[in-house]
This record gives C-alpha cells, sequence and structure tokens, in this order.
C-alpha cells in the first residue's frame, strides 16, 4: 500500500506490507527514510542498513539507494528540495552530503504517524478550496521538522516557543499588508519579501511573535 503527495518543495510518501523498489537517485531531492513500524532493510551506495522502528537514514541528493520491507512494516519518507528558499538551504545555509547520513536522534514513530496525517489531510483541504497557503504551510512544517532530524534546528521550537509579540517593523509591515489585502490571493513568498526575510524565517517568526501561523 502506498501513500503520497508532493509540492513544488517537498515529497511526502508512506508505504507498507511488503513493499520493495529498485536502484535510484534523487538529483534535485534531499530524502529522509523513517520506518515507523517493523524493519527496513534499505541499500544506499551499496552499503545496507537494517533500519529498525525509530531509527532514520539520510539520502543526500545523486545518492543512489533501495529498500524493502516485509509484512507488518510500514515506511515514510519526506523529501524536500536541497537547494532555494524553500529547500534546506533555508534552514541549514551550509547543508553538505557529508561523512554520516544516519539520524543520530531517535524519533517518535507515533509522532511521526500523526504529522504525516495531518501533513497528507492539510494537503487534500488546500488542493479542495484551491487554497494556496495550505500548501505552504505544510512546507514549512516538514521543512522544519526535517530540518530538526538532521540536525539544523529544533522541529519543536516553533510549536513550542511562547508568542513574542511584533517588535519588528518589517514583520508588521506583513501584518498590516493582510490585513489590507486579505480579500486578493496571498502568498507566503510575497509576505517574506515584505517582512525582509526569507520564506523560511518569516514564517517561523511570525509564529514566534504571534503565536499563530500566517496562514
Amino acid at each position: 500500500m502506498e501513500m503520497k503527495a508532493r509540492t513544488e518543495w517537498i515529497g511526502l510518501w508512506q508505504g507498507s506490507e511488503d513493499f520493495k523498489n529498485v536502484s535510484h537517485a534523487h538529483e534535485q531531492w534531499m530524502q529522509v527514510t523513517l520506518p515507523v513500524q517493523g524493519t527496513c532493510h534499505f541499500t544506499q551506495e551499496n552499503r545496507g542498513y537494517a533500519l529498525q522502528q525509530g531509527s532514520g537514514l539520510i539520502q543526500p541528493p545523486g545518492t543512489n539507494h533501495h529498500f524493502h520491507i516485509g509484512e507488518r512494516a510500514s515506511v515514510i519518507i519526506l523529501k524536500v528540495r536541497e537547494r532555494g528558499n524553500g529547500g534546506m538551504e533555508a534552514v541549514r545555509p551550509r547543508f553538505e552530503a557529508g561523512a554520516r547520513h544516519d539520524i543520530r536522534q531517535s524519533f517518535d514513530a507515533g509522532d511521526v504517524l500523526g504529522r504525516f496525517r495531518h501533513w497528507m489531510l492539510a494537503l487534500m483541504q488546500g488542493q479542495a478550496l484551491a487554497d494556496p497557503l495550505a500548501a505552504q504551510e505544510v512546507e514549512n512544517d516538514v521543512l522544519a521538522y526535517v530540518g530538526g532530524l538532521v540536525g539544523a534546528g529544533s522541529q519543536d521550537a516553533p510549536r513550542t516557543a511562547p508568542p513574542k509579540g511584533l517588535t519588528d517593523p518589517h514583520l508588521e509591515r506583513a501584518l498590516a499588508y493582510m490585513h489590507d489585502c486579505y480579500e486578493q490571493p496571498l502568498s507566503i513568498d510575497e509576505l517574506a519579501g515584505i517582512a525582509l526575510q526569507s520564506r523560511y524565517h518569516f514564517i517561523r517568526s511570525f509564529r514566534e511573535a504571534t503565536g499563530k501561523t500566517p496562514y
């Protein structure tokens, strides 16, 4: 069984129940493989890994890999573009392939499943309502979560930081623009430009300042 969704900047995929694929590589994407049930037998650049629930592996762009899972096993894959304002450069400007591709911190399988379902539902609802901000909100959440897994910062910080209040005049200008132009189509990139911030940092700083997301 497979579930998948993709936007300009992220890809979401879940496979289960005796799935396998052939060797391949993603030239423009970084992938994170997260087993959420059972064992994922993964081969990356001719090296084998038996990934257990709660342990993950990073696939930098251009890395050849393939995997298989048996019955009663399931794996979630998150992909983000490596370059550009919506990719890994946004959370880690000097992100490189590096020597270590294992995710050093364990992850909560139930938490990942909950996030995945929330992201998929939000994307479907956004598509049904023709709301581009819904997809951008999911993109930001996935980017922040992946950034935390690969050591680019805490994926939970935006969710737990208390509101700080609007002290940045550029952020205030973006908020005023939202109030004035709410009947017009708005984009995160447009608002981030008004706030003189990158797309990722605008959503994070907006949420920290107001306790809400731009969406």
